[in-house]
C-alpha cells in the first residue's frame, strides 16, 4: 500500500502542516502582548537578587 516514496511525501506534508500551524500561532496579533512580555524577561531582576543586594 505505502512504499517508501509515499511515506516520505506524507511525512513531508505533515511536517509542513505542523510548520504552518506553529508559524500562524507565533504571528497572531493576539499573542503580541505575550511575546513582548517574554522578551523583557532577561532584563527583569529576580526578587532574591534584589533582597540580597547582589548581582548574580
Amino acid at each position: 500500500m505505502f512504499d517508501q516514496d509515499n511515506l516520505r511525501a506524507l511525512s513531508t506534508l505533515l511536517l509542513f502542516i505542523a510548520f504552518l500551524g506553529v508559524s500562524i500561532n507565533v504571528f497572531r496579533r493576539s499573542r503580541k502582548a505575550f511575546y513582548e512580555e517574554a522578551a523583557k524577561l532577561p532584563f527583569v531582576e529576580s526578587e532574591s537578587s534584589v533582597k540580597e543586594g547582589g548581582d548574580e
